[in-house]
């Protein structure tokens, strides 16, 4: 009788004529007949291990979906043996009644994606039948298999999914964590999320879509501004990893903050990564090694990381020309380092006490590099956009600096209203400039001098025929920086917008 049944049943087995030896034969049967074998398929079929195949070789019904199923008949493991087949679909209350009807007389594999007890139907199947008819065969989760991929440690992330439902606190999970690994389905995909972090102004994240994990189309994508994400397409299956930036602080620590991608990180491509990555404004392809945090961020005690006081560092030193990356800043909204070393130089700072206008500010990096020139004296930042309000914010918090003064104005409104500076920086005025030149003109301390940038030829000459007529020493420069950039055998050298800058003292 058990001869008989197994000749049957695993006749054949990975497309030997040899078939199962009987004692594997009768092992496997009298553990597995009457239950329900739930095997993890893993990241691709090539996961499965020669136990998994010998189950499925002597099943009597395979249940599984398409993908899967498919798989399944080109690997050859169900090649000559007479089972039956059935593809999951979204009707899984079908499925559950065919298997409840078939399992006393049946020996039932389900295949399921990565782990089965990992947002898999693993955790159904137990619930409907109970722990005692069914079996877990586990494997990779995708989860694991996108940590392994971009070479990160995942026992300190957040694991979520958004396959077929909806989380209600969503919003405040991504809000106060720093890794988050998340699994989408075809309506809640990477477009839709990146659409969901624009939406709750949460922007502190770098992001990662992998895509066709662990088979030949395996694609890994990274993204450095999440807004960029929306209205863009991936392959299914995929799995996000969202990890917090450098210079992030959790909202958790107190208070409500918005957040702005950072650009430019110091950062390395992972040994032995080769599929298509995305790349940043600079074309430069980066991975990066792993995420830290700002210098002067409260770090939680490793052994306790959800409570203790944790060890505060110094904030950074401050010198001229700091790299964009150490700025929290909107994309291409900040003064470029080489320029702003040369700002500094026009500005003559030569007392501590000077007091400074910053106007049209961005992210206030011109700001932050002056204050260490006066530090007796008060700087005011001035800008009218409120995001970049909160990147100042943010800046002057992350370089422990007290003596800047952050207003949120549109320009020239409220000039008349600041004490009289004996310094100037104007990085931004539009179609006002030549008003917002003669406002701080006019208000500038005699001997005072007055530096502004323009991108726009006709910026330009608005600005200095202004200051030339109100009697200002003037002088004009063009910057035309080149910056290298790294290429897969050297480097080469990509051109930056010329800048000009035009500076002048009130005689």
């Amino acid at each position: 009788m058990w001869r008989e049944s197994l000749t049957k049943k695993c006749k054949v087995f990975l497309g030997s004529n040899e078939g199962c030896r009987f004692s594997e034969e009768k092992l496997i049967l009298e553990k597995h007949c009457g239950s329900i074998d739930v095997i993890g398929v893993g990241l691709s079929f090539g996961d499965l291990t020669e136990k998994h195949k010998k189950i499925i070789a002597c099943a009597d019904l395979v249940v599984g979906g398409k993908r899967h199923l498919q798989q399944t008949m080109e690997s050859g493991v169900l090649k000559g043996v007479p089972c039956e087949t059935l593809t999951i679909t979204g009707d899984i209350n079908s499925i559950i009644n065919t298997i409840r009807d078939r399992k006393e007389h049946s020996r039932i594999v389900v295949l399921a994606s990565g782990d089965p007890l990992f947002n898999g139907i693993g955790s159904t199947l137990i619930t409907v039948f109970g722990k005692e008819s069914v079996q877990i065969h586990p494997n990779i989760s995708s989860i694991a298999g996108a940590f392994a991929a971009i070479k990160e440690p995942w026992h300190d992330a957040t694991l979520l999914s958004l396959h077929g439902k909806d989380i209600d606190n969503l919003a405040e999970i991504l809000k106060k964590n720093l890794k988050i690994a998340i699994l989408t389905d075809n309506k809640k995909t990477p477009s839709w999320l990146a659409a969901f972090l624009v939406d709750e102004n949460i922007f502190h994240f770098n992001m990662y879509v992998l895509e066709n994990l662990g088979t030949q189309k395996q694609q890994i994508y990274f993204f450095d501004d999440v807004s960029v994400v929306e209205g863009k397409n991936f392959a299914s299956p995929n799995v996000v990893v969202l990890m917090a930036m450098k210079s992030f602080k959790p909202d958790s620590m107190g208070g409500e903050k918005k957040y702005k991608p950072l650009n430019n990180l110091e950062s390395v491509m992972p040994d032995g990564v080769n599929n298509q990555i995305a790349k940043n404004d600079h074309d430069k392809p980066f991975l990066p090694s792993k995420p830290s945090c700002p210098e002067n961020l409260t770090i939680p005690d490793n052994e306790n990381h959800l409570g203790g006081q944790g060890k505060v560092l110094q904030p950074p030193l401050i010198f001229s020309g700091m790299p964009e990356s150490m700025f929290f800043h909107e994309n291409g909204l900040i003064t470029k380092p080489e320029v702003r070393a040369v700002v500094l130089s026009k500005l003559e700072l030569i007392n501590d006490n000077h007091l400074f206008w910053d106007l049209g500010a961005g992210s206030g990096s011109v700001s932050v590099e002056v204050s260490r020139f006066i530090p007796a004296g008060k700087l005011y930042a001035v800008e009218k956009n409120i995001r970049r309000i909160s990147d100042i914010r943010q800046n002057i918090e992350k370089f422990g600096i007290e003596n800047i003064h952050v207003l949120q104005m549109e320009l020239p409104c409220g000039m008349s209203d600041l004490p009289e500076p004996d310094r100037v920086f104007i990085g931004g005025g539009g179609r006002n400039i030549d008003d917002i030149v003669r406002i701080a003109g006019e208000r500038l301390a005699l001997n005072g001098v007055m530096v502004v940038n323009t991108v726009l030829l006709q910026s330009m000459n608005m600005a200095f025929d202004v200051m030339k007529n109100m009697g200002f020493d003037t002088s004009l420069i063009q910057m035309h920086v080149s910056v290298s950039r790294k290429m897969p055998f050297g480097e080469r050298l990509e051109a930056q917008n010329p800048v000009w800058i035009i500076s002048g003292k009130r005689i």
